[in-house]
Order: structure tokens, then sequence, then C-alpha cells
């Protein structure tokens, strides 16, 4: 079997993804403006630019990071990439403990989900441990706790994710996406939001 998969990844500007309780389709993508961005740094007195340690998982796609370093180079930012192993990548992001590391790799999960608290909290202080934290975002967050109308929790979300992408904890890159092959043996094939449902799945002819 040959199989031809097209796929275009599209940059984002929040955590969240189209489709589930809490994307917010007004927010734009961050603009591309390397003068401004430069500008920026020395406002905050970096006109000399600054070096930044990040530690990226291996297997997590590290030629992903490589590219964005590539990017924050023509900005004055160098950004050395280290792969570390899942057992060290663990104890930074459940510690905290972050060392001499500047940046830690992180995918937002919100499709399986479908609902966006999980991927907010994980950059605000309701995380143990918080490798971010504003406590001006705590009020919005612990309201979520009470609100079961899927339309007011919705909006709710959006307001929640249009100040995170003001604060900005994190480089938000691209939604990551999931591609699901089959045979053309393999019958009632059902994906859900928590992956395939393999109790459902039979070879043709037989019974599953």
């Amino acid at each position: 079997m040959r199989l031809t998969i097209h796929s275009r990844i599209e940059p984002v500007g929040q955590g969240s993804i189209p489709g589930k309780v809490g994307y917010n389709p007004n927010i734009k993508l961050y603009p591309y403006d390397p003068a401004r961005a430069r500008a920026l740094l020395a406002e905050a007195g970096y006109a000399d630019g600054l070096t930044l340690e990040a530690a990226v998982e291996i297997g997590l796609a590290q030629n992903m990071y490589l590219k964005a370093a590539q990017d924050l180079a023509r900005i004055g930012i160098t950004l050395n990439v280290r792969a570390v192993v899942a057992a060290e990548w663990l104890r930074k992001y459940f510690s905290a403990d972050l060392g001499r590391v500047d940046v830690l790799s992180l995918v937002r999960e919100s499709g399986a989900y479908r609902d966006t608290i999980r991927s907010i909290e994980t950059y605000s202080c309701a995380k143990t441990n918080p490798l971010f934290c504003d406590q001006s975002l705590m009020p919005d967050i612990n309201a979520m706790g009470a609100i079961f109308d899927l339309p007011a929790r919705d909006r709710a979300h959006q307001h929640i994710m249009a100040k995170m992408h003001y604060l900005a904890p994190a480089l938000f890159l691209f939604n990551h996406a999931n591609s699901t092959v089959a045979h053309p043996y393999v019958e009632n094939i059902v994906l859900t939001e928590r992956g395939l449902a393999f109790e459902k799945m039979k070879i043709r002819g037989k019974s599953p």
C-alpha cells in the first residue's frame, strides 16, 4: 500500500485549537516584526542581545527548536538547544527547578479534553510548582470550576486566553497534528477525542 500525506502547519497565537471550548477566534498571530523585537529587547536592557539555554525532550522534534533558535538569532537572542532524556525533562517540569535552563520544551494538551482549561492551568499559578505565575489570572481560572454551561464556559475561556496571549507565557509555535492511517481491510474505524476506539474495529470478514 502506497501512502502520500500532505500537511500544512499553521502558526498560532494561543494555546487552544479550533473546535474546542476556549478557542478564541479573535486572537491574531503575533506580527513578524524583527525591528520591533530588537527595540523591545533594547528597552528591556538587552540591546547587545542575550543567551538562553533550552532543554528539549529527546524525540520531541528537536529540529523545530533549532529552527526557532535560528529565528531568534536574527534579533540578537542566542538559544542553545540541549536534548535531555524524558526523566530529566519530567523532573524539571514537575519541580520547576530548571537549574541553568531558561526554556523548557512543552506540548500543550487540549485536543483530547474538548476544553482548554488543562493547557491554561499548565501556564498559571494553578500548577504545582508553576513555571509561570501571574496572580491576576487566578480569579478567572478559579471561577471556571463553577461554570458548566458550555456557551458561558466558552466565553470565560476565551477571555482568559486573550489575557494569556497578551502575557505570552510561552512561545506559541503551532498546533500539533496527528495522522491516522489504516489498511483497507480494517473496518469500523472510530476516532474519538481520546484516540482510536479499538474495541469497535474489525478485520473485514471477521468479528471484532
